[in-house]
């Protein structure tokens, strides 16, 4: 059973069915298999994705479901969160409505979501996702709680003890099904193999079929695998993607669909298979098709290019899709789709009063302590039809029995209620000892086809996926950062008595000491009076970036000032003063310096170190000259001052501006002290950080980073302008250079300039981990 039908069997009318999207998951498809199986396809399925301007039609909508009884889906609601409002009004004042009639809304997290439409929506967590793993020890305290009360033993229950002292040593227990009273949050599956299994196991069988050519199911497979690489690099955070996009079912359908109609015609025409065509329609139009950032768009198609060609039916060299010492990722021989998912068996766990059983269910461990490890089995939900007509048909009577004068007809018959009944008519007797399990594999084998993707691990590295070993440690990072910032929104904002320094007494510490610390504003007109000799476009910026440093000196003297007269409760503290004594007693950066300052990922304290710096650089260039080594992170819009630098190369040799462009190279100076003079045109830069590779200073070009250390600095770059027709580069990586290591967002912010970086390797081993310069560290 569906676990989308275990949510319909608890929908009335009055609740609404509201998903909790997650990135990759749409349970639009699924829902309208739903109402096909249910008797609502065709016209009784409405639906609308919401958006500006769409409240009319949405109503309109929802007045014609509730009176003829049809289904609405209300998509994206997060997007029109005023018309929700609006909704939760006509469903309280809505009165005997259709009773086929059914609400399923779809919805990102929001916080601005009416409470009043959660209320009346089912209220418990059920998750699409596979793959969660449980203790085995709670697994088996369950099972034993289930097994061994006196109630269950009533009932001719009998357990060989050795199962569950043996289940205690397993690896891990997968939990398959929950109870359904929350909104319905959808993700998609946890994993490589688990991805694998989902997307053949929502794919037709006869769709496999539908195609003679002899590369159709291979290209499938390797279609489906690309499809679940992508989807997994979302965990890796900006290291396996800059901006995080939902790839879904759809694409991979849709993707199959356009590979089903090319191999149909290459196999009329016995031509060769477009690959070029394949590549672009899946890597630009399919897939790229919603990928906004030009270097994310760079990793699809290196994908294409790895995993699309005739190197994936070469006999003397089999192609692998990844390979190392504990897993092999190839290419399956043809099959049916059960010879990749298989037919498996299931079990569930049911009883009448405990809840832990119905949750729970046993996963393939548990089946290895009665068959062998090469049986395949899958963990599916079973209906009580299901269970009961496996058990009489596989185990036979001597296995089988049905308790309390029951019959399997009367079983079959009954209603859902039936899954407490199982437990309690169902006697599981093992009367063959563990080590003559092969006995009832051999009577089970014929009835099972092979599993092959449950032979895939069920935890991938990184580097399955392209990305370095160290991608892993700042998923983990990024992970415990955002607890800890969740931890310190929780913790109580004054502090206890004991002689410790009070709250506001540390906040107006910490805002005198900065205040110790800030500069003077620099006088803008001195500095212009200084150089009006000798006016260059760095000069401009330089004047540019005194005037928003200024700013900020001037924002951080007049908040913390007023903070000081409000803790004294000279003034009242408004908003932004509060955000102020928040970040200064958390460690943080307020607000409103943030608005005024470079990107940064610092706390407040390696925040005010790099302010220093800044300084120390400012004044040294208006007082004295430009550096000879600039220091990038230190100005504000480093944008400026590189194209300045194009614009005085183009004034020397009288290029035209619009046909120039630049590209670096990296020196073997590691200080600025080790520079003596500045170039002709362009300029040095320092601060430069490599993340996903590092740099070897011997040779010169890229090598692959050691292990744990996540970013290295660069030695000093050359930025050298030159006519665009003249630069032809080889051996080299289009390098992205980003402010911070959050890399761009999806408004293109971030991003600074493009560096070439030189390397010994093919580029596409570089794409795939990401690599890219940073300004700043966290």
């Amino acid at each position: 059973m569906d676990s989308l039908d275990l949510i319909f069997e608890q929908t009335t009318p009055y609740t609404p069915v509201v998903f909790i999207l997650s990135p990759g998951s749409d349970p639009t498809a699924d829902l309208m298999k739903l109402a096909d199986r249910c008797g609502f396809g065709g016209g009784k399925f409405k639906y609308l994705s919401l958006g500006q301007g769409q409240e009319g039609a949405a109503l309109a909508l929802l007045e014609g479901a509730i009176q003829h009884g049809q289904w609405l889906m209300l998509q994206n609601c997060h997007l029109l969160v005023s018309f929700l409002r609006e909704l939760e009004k006509q469903l309280e004042l809505m009165e005997k409505p259709n009773p086929e009639y059914r609400l399923w809304l779809t919805t990102d997290p929001t916080p601005t979501f009416p409470i009043g439409i959660l209320q009346r929506s089912l209220k418990d967590l059920t998750t699409e996702r596979q793959g969660d793993v449980v203790s085995p020890k709670l697994f088996t305290t369950a099972l034993e709680h289930v097994f061994e009360l006196t109630i269950w033993k009533g009932y001719g229950i009998d357990i060989n003890s050795e199962c569950l002292t043996r289940l205690r040593s397993v690896d891990d227990v997968v939990v398959m099904a929950q109870s359904l009273n929350k909104p319905v949050v959808t993700e998609p599956p946890n994993g490589l193999k688990l991805n694998l299994r989902n997307t053949y196991f929502k794919t037709r069988a006869q769709s496999l079929e539908e195609c003679p050519h002899p590369h159709f199911k291979k290209l499938v497979y390797v279609l489906a695998f690309f499809h679940a690489v992508v989807q997994e690099r979302r965990k890796y955070d900006k290291i396996g993607w800059n901006i995080s996009y939902d790839f879904g079912e759809s694409d991979f359908i849709v993707s199959m669909q356009i590979l089903e109609t090319y191999l149909q015609r290459c196999n009329v025409t016995k031509g060769p298979v477009p690959w070029a065509t394949l590549k672009f329609l899946f890597g630009e139009v399919m897939y790229g098709g919603r990928v906004i950032d030009d270097f994310d768009r760079r990793v699809v198609g290196t994908y294409m290019d790895e995993y699309m060609g005739e190197f994936l039916f070469d006999v003397f060299q089999p192609f692998h899709l990844y390979r190392d010492a504990h897993a092999d990722y190839v290419i399956p021989p043809d099959g049916n789709r059960d010879a990749y998912i298989g037919a498996g068996v299931a079990l569930r766990a049911y009883a009448c009063e405990c809840d832990a059983a119905r949750s729970i269910c046993m996963c393939r461990q548990l089946w290895r302590m009665f068959i062998p490890s090469t049986t395949p089995v899958r963990c599916a939900i079973s209906t009580p039809r299901e269970l009961s007509s496996f058990f009489a048909r596989r185990l036979r009577s001597r296995r089988f029995a049905l308790a309390n004068g029951r019959s399997r007809q009367s079983i079959e018959a009954g209603s859902a209620r039936a899954s407490a009944i199982i437990l309690s008519s169902v006697s599981f007797r093992f009367r063959y000892p563990l080590q003559s399990a092969n006995f009832l594999s051999e009577k089970l084998r014929k009835h099972l086809t092979s599993e092959f993707i449950d032979t895939l691990p069920l935890v991938n590295t990184p580097e399955v996926f392209g990305l370095h070993p160290n991608a892993e440690i700042g998923y983990f990072s990024q992970a415990v950062r955002e607890m800890w910032e969740h931890l310190v929104e929780l913790q109580p904002q004054t502090s206890e008595g004991g002689g410790a320094m009070s709250r506001e007494d540390f906040i107006d510490y910490v805002a005198v000491d900065i205040l110790g610390k800030l500069p003077p504003e620099y006088e803008i007109w001195r500095v212009r009076k200084q150089f009006e000799m000798s006016i260059t476009p760095t000069l401009v910026v330089l004047l540019q970036e005194l005037e928003r440093f200024n700013r900020l000196i001037k924002r951080m003297r007049t908040t913390l000032s007023l903070l000081r007269k409000a803790l004294a409760g000279e003034i009242g503290m408004d908003a932004v003063l509060d955000n102020v004594a928040y970040s200064l007693f958390n460690g943080q950066l307020p607000n409103v310096w943030r608005a005024l300052a470079p990107a940064t990922r610092k706390s407040l304290g390696g925040w005010i170190e790099h302010f220093l710096q800044r300084v120390g650089q400012y004044t040294h260039w208006a007082t004295k000259e430009e550096p000879v080594v600039i220091w990038l992170s230190g100005i504000q819009i480093p944008e400026s001052y590189l194209t300045a630098h194009v614009q005085m190369a183009c004034r020397l040799y009288t290029w035209p501006l619009d046909r120039s462009t630049q590209f670096t190279r990296v020196t073997r100076w590691t200080s600025s002290d080790d520079v003596e003079e500045r170039p002709t045109t362009g300029c040095y830069v320092r601060g430069l950080y490599l993340e996903g590779a590092r740099w070897d200073l011997e040779d010169g070009c890229l090598r692959r980073s050691h292990p744990k250390v996540l970013v290295t600095e660069l030695p000093i770059m050359y930025i050298i302008p030159i006519e665009a027709h003249k630069l032809k580069l080889q051996n080299t990586l289009r390098t992205p250079v980003y402010t911070t290591s959050q890399r761009r967002n999806a408004m293109g912010v971030g991003l600074v300039f493009e560096s070439d970086l030189w390397t010994a390797e093919h580029r596409s081993h570089w794409i795939l981990q990401g690599v890219c310069l940073i300004m700043n560290t966290d």
